[in-house]
């Protein structure tokens, strides 16, 4: 017997279960890169609040061990994000960045002290609810190119009359 539960949540309740190996580690990457950009936001945050303690801001950021401890977390966060790419599509890996904005409110709470207030728990809330909403159902894209088979481009047939040459060397 046909319900509407079944028509429903056949397409919409267990979104992942179609997903491909290659997706999956697609989705993957974007999380891992985005929750590194997370902390790597804090860990530079960190480096400048302790810098002003300290020398009251007189230090330049260059010569600070943790910014470059941060700066190097970015750096394999959007690496991670940048490879995402090529094993998910963009409406798959895109609204993922999502989880850098929630993962910064967490982190920023737990490790530089920052309150959290209703706003930012609402700006999470839709977060989440508007990168499940994007995710589940965003139109598969699957792109074939297929092989191109034409007569002119045969390796044995190409000519290159821009290379010939009159000296009787060559």
């Amino acid at each position: 017997m046909l319900t509407l539960y079944g028509l429903f949540c056949r397409q919409t309740c267990f979104p992942f279960q179609s997903l491909t190996k290659q997706e999956r580690t697609g989705i993957a990457l974007a999380l891992c890169g985005n929750v590194l950009i997370s902390v790597s936001l804090n860990t530079q945050k960190y480096a400048h609040n302790l810098n002003e303690v300290d020398s009251g801001g007189a230090r330049s950021y260059f010569e600070l061990p943790m910014w470059w401890l941060g700066m190097t977390l970015m750096t394999l966060g959007e690496t991670g994000n940048f490879l995402a790419y090529a094993y998910a599509p963009a409406t798959l890996v895109a609204p993922l960045g999502a989880i850098t904005v929630i993962s910064n409110c967490i982190l920023a709470h737990y490790v530089l002290k920052e309150e959290i207030n209703k706003r930012n728990v609402l700006g999470v809330v839709l977060a989440i609810v508007g990168a499940v909403f994007i995710v589940t159902y965003a139109p598969v894209s699957v792109l074939h190119i297929p092989p191109i088979e034409s007569p002119h481009l045969e390796l044995e047939k190409l000519e290159f009359p821009l290379i010939e040459s009159t000296d009787p060397r060559l």
